[in-house]
């Protein structure tokens, strides 16, 4: 077996194929070279760093990281976010293969001035992280929800036709909101971690043509649509005005999902310090899926500059730093 580390650019048109095939068979899925290239280039740097292990030619393991400017308490950093991670069926027996791409990564990496690797692992790999790899849990993320249309989030389909007297009154429930945060506007507490936003930033992210993006005078939000067990789920992913989040900001973008999307949840999942009564935040037991803030880190000769990073309340993080879907 040998494993190497390559940039987005670097892998070559029988690489992407087998990469595409890998990821198809291991997750039941049917992604594209398109989609996943979209992903590893939607980061400032305009591309990904990838662990490939191979047998022979072939290529039987992959992981990938993607580069973000970070900043602690107002002086950067650089951090890796992990991602998009397979290994072969017939190879999983080796429990160490992924260890040893993700050893190559942080090798490579340290070269490049990396300070921290970041992850969300999903349930199966949440384990395998912190006992093979070292990494240190953060906590999970929290989900805030606006449902629009409860009985179909309920999954209730009796009650479907109360669904349209619920949604009249959120969107009333809404407006009021809209209309309350031109007197209340809060603005989100800045956090110890959090990533450097710039517009060059917000274009980068967002490239994909699943996002939608709007603005209104100095208003900007993004969401995705994705259909979710048959609920059909707006994930808002980011608002700001004049570069900052605000409460106006979050009542504005979810007026324009409910006006234009015909939605049953809007759902924003990450950290959120800021007072806003418009989204609920979810229990614990109703999240439909755990996810949860790991890292590692990598540069241990200043490690004392990082030592509150496992405080998920001292994080800005959400759906704009990862998007796994």
């Amino acid at each position: 077996m040998e494993i190497k580390v390559l940039k987005t650019f670097e892998l070559t048109d029988k690489e992407w194929t087998q990469i595409v095939t890998g990821f198809n068979q291991s997750f039941d899925r049917n992604t594209t070279k398109e989609r996943l290239v979209s992903l590893y280039k939607s980061n400032v740097s305009g591309y990904s760093y990838h662990a490939i292990c191979y047998e022979h030619d072939t290529v039987i393991g992959f992981t990938s990281i993607l580069p973000f400017q970070y900043l602690h308490k107002e002086q950067e950093f650089k951090a890796m976010l992990s991602c998009s991670s397979f290994v072969l069926k017939e190879y999983r027996s080796d429990a160490f293969l992924f260890k040893d791409m993700f050893e190559a990564l942080k090798e490579e990496c340290l070269k490049h001035g990396y300070s921290v690797f970041l992850g969300v692992p999903n349930k199966n790999s949440h384990k395998y992280s912190i006992v093979f790899l070292d990494s240190k849990d953060v906590g999970n993320l929290p989900y805030y929800a606006l449902p629009s249309r409860l009985f179909a989030v309920l999954k209730k389909g009796r009650c479907k036709s109360v669904d349209t007297i619920i949604a009249f009154f959120i969107c009333l429930f809404c407006n009021i909101n809209k209309i309350c945060s031109y007197a209340l506007n809060f603005k989100e507490k800045l956090s110890e971690y959090s990533l450097v936003i710039t517009d060059e930033f917000h274009k980068a992210r967002f490239s994909a043509p699943y996002y939608s993006f709007s603005e209104k005078k100095n208003i900007k939000f993004w969401y995705r649509i994705v259909e979710e067990d048959n609920v059909k789920t707006a994930y808002l992913m980011d608002f700001r005005e004049n570069q900052v989040r605000t409460n106006k900001a979050l009542c504005t973008a979810a007026w324009h999902i409910l006006r234009k999307e015909k939605i049953d949840i809007i759902l924003y999942v990450g950290t959120l310090r800021m007072k806003q009564g418009l989204l609920l935040k979810v229990p614990s037991k109703f999240i439909p899926k755990p996810l949860p803030l790991t890292y590692n880190l990598l540069d241990i000769e200043n490690k004392q500059q990082f030592d509150s990073m496992s405080d998920l309340n001292l994080w800005d993080f959400g759906l704009m730093n990862f998007d796994g879907r």
